[in-house]
């Protein structure tokens, strides 16, 4: 299969806008299940982050992120997290002592990782003589590599002298590193790293002495040759046994593979491809691996029976005999919906948890199957079975289980407000504590929290950890079990032990064809939210705020939505929308082709007109540097659309006055308006008006030679009269041909209607209300649209199939001729699931690409490649709640950026994920 990506980089950064000169895609607002085979999208990227990209951070992200957490039987305890420093995300470090006292980070440079780079994705392990291991990713300036801090048993800590003291082999990156730890001081990392040609799985190893053993080379891998491997995971016994696990492609599906190491520190590893544990014919995916002291083992995973996701396990006997499931039909959990994300634990009296995510018919419940110390197995006995409140969705649960049969098993809910932490419980006795409903939670109410993490020691001490924001940033907090089984939580969003920062949102980012990245977001200075900016050049070298006094908007108001636009010359523009002490006002900061900013003087420097306060603006850019800033404002009566001109010589034109508009007078716009512009100066604005009955759609228009031609009066909208119109979308291209769509009702559902402007000029509107592109039966949302130098053109969007969300498309080919969505059934997402959010991108040669995000939590898409749809691509798991944010921006060469992660109004995690695809001849 041809595949045009091969990078997957991911960054701690933010939204991105579509506003590159050359890059013509629209705007907007946002099968099988089965895991994709390796040689799919998310398995042909390589997750390779040049140390410029590394050091991108967008802003002081001062959230705290991605809390790890160990324990051992003397009640020692480390927590792990990353958090910006102000520069660059650190890893940072809480630890408890065994009489129970708390060391915490003093400041945010109290940081354990070198400076200079931006680290993530930490693990922890600690054993009961108080021996403990840090592991961690951050890029050493031009890979990413493995990093790790140690403790010895008198408690004193070695740290990586620098960026070059990594433990992974130099000349590739490396990624998802694990760590187990046992008593005596064995202990394992293990990571993913590419050998020049292919993702393998690492490993480094401790002895006993304290001595190490890491790769000998980018060749010294443990995973047969030939396909990637992916997510690897680990776990070692007492005696010395160590199971290493991972997903590799076999040349027919995702397979799950396992190294073993015997007492005697002999190592076997899969002889070849071949050479897996799961059954063949499907998919499987997210091995997790457990082992006790005497040797009985537990390897879980999902996958694929032929109609659903379903949990497997595999079982190790303490003689080292494997029982692996014999067929598809083998798993244990209840048949009838998809599951997913499983974890396992065990004692070493044999009794183990495995746990996991599945639809009840409805919602995502959490589901268990427990092994008693005889090794008889209780396994869910329906779909009904579950373990969470009923009533509303359930997800990221992780369970931990100590040697007296204590068991916790810790999950993120929602009560229909909030995602909340909830927990169960495991007496000694084998009896369990589940929440009464969905008020039994153990976080503070009053915001989102996610990322639930559980640890036990034998003396029943516990911890669990989550993210939670507080009335400033995203942090860590704790709820502590004591020996005697009572429970301390969080009373407020003041009892966290992360630090204190300033929030920082709504970032967008804009990239040209020569690589010079802008990024931009707005974050308080410590009194006023302001715009900030990130600046790439060229030749990679990133420049980034120095303090939270380097922003590029005036002191002394609020500034907030910034969008950023740039073209092959380099000319850029960021505006935002911003008070001036009594109205709310457009500002713009200007970047020269040479590379010089001009940021406002002082609030009084807008460019919208005095007397009114104006909303949030769209902007655009052409390859001549012709720029146009639209937005909408009150003239005193109603609000109207206002644009700024830039002409190619650099010159500005911005509105008279309250009455320099191009709205017609009579009623107020109701949206902010969306604007796209070609090389050739032809450039659309569309807004959504009241025609005096209903909201409809409108249109001005700039011919190449710059002449406008605006609505004439409240009857020359472009939309058909009768019912209410919304959400206009507009892309054009360099032939002139464009599309304007929306929603509109039909008098029953909203459904999606465009109008087409032919490359000589004429425009085909739709006749009625009968004439949309969407099925019938259910209402349409969340509209996209793009379309390139060809013709060829996308529009996709959301809706209800009678029982889930879907994701529909309609084409256009550069012919003109138009497919569209017959029924209902006629969707591009996997059925069952619920779908939201689609972002397409196009590229010069008709490659094409629709996102979107299934099922609450998993990134999902189809792509377009020599002329033919591929197959549906399971692009990996966000870890984020339910309300998104996801865009795109692209260059001519269609090296997209994609970015997924929690909205602005849920800001439940900062750290939004970049994927950034790097293309090379259309195919890997």
């Amino acid at each position: 299969m041809n595949r045009f990506f091969e990078k997957l980089l991911f960054l701690t950064l933010g939204l991105v806008i579509s506003s590159c000169g050359t890059a013509i895609i629209g705007g907007g607002n946002s099968n099988s299940t089965s895991p994709p085979p390796a040689d799919s999208i998310i398995s042909s990227w390589q997750e390779s982050l040049p140390g410029v990209f590394q050091s991108a951070q967008s802003a002081p992200f001062f959230d705290a992120q991605s809390a790890q957490i160990a324990v051992n039987n003397s009640g020692a305890a480390v927590i792990v997290w990353y958090q910006s420093n102000g520069i660059n995300d650190q890893i940072f470090k809480s630890e408890r002592a065994a009489n129970g006292t708390w060391t915490h980070p003093a400041s945010l440079s109290d940081n354990i990782s070198p400076d200079g780079q931006s680290a993530s994705s930490a693990e922890v392990a600690i054993n009961d003589s108080g021996i403990a291991l840090i592991i961690w990713k951050q890029s050493d300036g031009s890979n990413n590599q493995i990093f790790k801090a140690e403790r010895a048993a008198n408690g004193s800590w070695s740290h990586p002298a620098s960026l070059s003291d990594n433990i992974s082999p130099d000349g590739q990156s490396a990624v998802s590193p694990q760590v187990a730890l046992n008593d005596d001081g064995f202990a394992l990392i293990t990571w993913r790293q590419s050998d020049g040609s292919k993702k393998q799985v690492f490993k480094s190893e401790r002895a006993i002495n304290g001595s190490w053993t890491h790769p000998s080379s980018l060749s010294d891998n443990i995973s047969p040759d030939g396909q990637n491997a992916n997510d690897p995971h680990l776990a070692i016994s007492g005696s010395g046994i160590a199971l290493i696990v991972w997903t590799q492609f076999d040349s027919a599906n995702n397979q799950i593979f396992k190294s073993e190491r015997a007492a005697n520190g002999s190592w076997t590893h899969p002889a070849s491809l071949s050479d897996n544990i799961s059954p063949d014919g499907e998919d499987s995916s997210d091995p997790r691996v457990a082992i006790n002291d005497s040797g009985i083992a537990l390897i879980t995973w999902y996958q694929f029976d032929g109609s659903n996701d379903q949990i497997f396990k595999s079982e190790r006997a303490i003689n080292g005999t494997w029982s692996h499931p014999t067929d598809l039909n083998d798993n244990i959990s209840p048949d009838g919906e998809s599951c997913y994300s499983p974890s396992v634990a065990i004692n070493n009296n044999g009794i183990a948890l495995i746990g996991w995510e599945q639809s009840d018919g409805t919602d995502f419940q959490i589901f268990k199957s427990e092994r008693a110390a005889n090794g008889a197995w209780t396994h869910p006995a329906d779909l009904n079975d579950n373990i969470s409140p009923d009533g509303q969705m359930a997800a990221g649960q992780n369970v931990a289980i100590n040697n007296d049969g204590i068991a916790i098993i810790a999950w993120r809910g929602f009560d229909s407000s909030r995602e909340k932490i909830f927990k169960s419980e495991r007496a000694t006795n084998g009896t369990w504590t589940h929440p009464a409903d969905l008020n039994d939670n153990i976080s503070p109410d009053g915001s989102d929290a996610n990322n639930p993490k559980v640890a036990i020691s034998d003396t029943g001490f516990a911890l669990i950890t989550w993210e939670q924001p507080n009335a400033t940033n995203n942090q860590i907090f704790k709820s502590e079990r004591a020996t005697n089984g009572t429970w301390t939580h969080p009373t407020d969003f003041n009892e966290h032990l992360s630090l204190n920062g300033l929030m920082a949102d709504t970032p967008q980012v804009a990239i040209n064809d020569n690589g010079i990245v802008l990024i931009t977001w707005r974050q308080s200075d410590g009194a006023n939210d302001q715009i900030f900016r990130s600046e790439r050049a060229a030749n990679g070298t990133w420049s980034h705020p120095t303090d939270l006094s380097d922003s590029i908007s005036p002191d002394g108001q609020g500034a907030y939505n910034p969008q950023v636009a740039i073209n092959n010359s380099g000319i850029a523009l960021i505006t935002w929308w911003q008070s001036d002490g009594l109205f709310s006002r457009i500002y713009k900061s200007e970047r020269s082709a040479n590379g010089t900013w001009t940021n406002p003087s002082s609030l009084s420097d807008n460019i919208s007109p005095d007397g009114q306060g104006a909303y949030p603006p769209q902007l655009t850019i052409n390859g001549n540097g012709l720029a146009l800033i639209t937005w909408r404002q009150s003239d005193g009566a109603n609000d109207r659309i206002f644009k700024s001109e830039r002409a190619a010589n650099g010159t500005w034109t911005h509105p008279a006055d309250l009455n320099d508009n191009i709205s017609p007078s009579g009623s107020s716009a109701t949206n902010n308006p969306q604007v796209a512009i070609n090389n050739d100066g032809f450039a659309l604005i569309a807004w959504v008006q009241s025609d005096g009955s209903n909201n409809q759609i409108f249109k001005s228009e700039r011919a190449a030679s710059g002449t406008w031609a605006h609505p004439a009066d409240l009857n020359d909208n472009i939309s058909p009269s009768g019912q209410d119109a919304i959400d206009s979308q507009v892309a054009i291209n360099n032939s002139g041909i464009a599309l304007i769509t929306w929603l509109q009702s039909d008098g029953s559902n909203d459904r999606i209607f465009k109008s087409e402007r032919t490359s000589s000029g004429t425009w085909a509107h739709p006749s009625d209300l009968n004439n949309n592109i969407s099925p019938n039966g259910s209402s349409a949302s969340n509209l996209q649209v793009a379309i390139n130098d060809d013709g060829f053109a996308l529009i996709a969007w959301e809706q209800p199939d009678g029982s889930y969300s879907k994701i529909y498309k309609s084409e256009r080919t550069a012919s003109g001729t138009w497919t569209h969505p017959s029924t209902l059934n006629d969707s591009i997402s996997p059925s069952e699931q619920q779908a939201s959010y689609p972002q397409v991108a196009i590229n010069s040669d008709g490659d094409a690409l629709i996102l979107w995000i299934q099922a609450y939590a998993k990134l999902y898409g189809i792509e377009k490649t020599i002329g033919s749809w591929g197959e549906l691509q399971f692009l990996g798991n966000s870890n984020e709640p339910s309300s998104f944010d996801m865009a795109q921006a692209k260059n001519s060469t269609f090296d997209p950026i994609i970015v997924y992660g929690a909205g602005t109004s849920n800001p439940l995690q900062s750290g939004i994920k970049i994927l950034q695809k790097i293309i090379e001849n259309g195919s890997l």
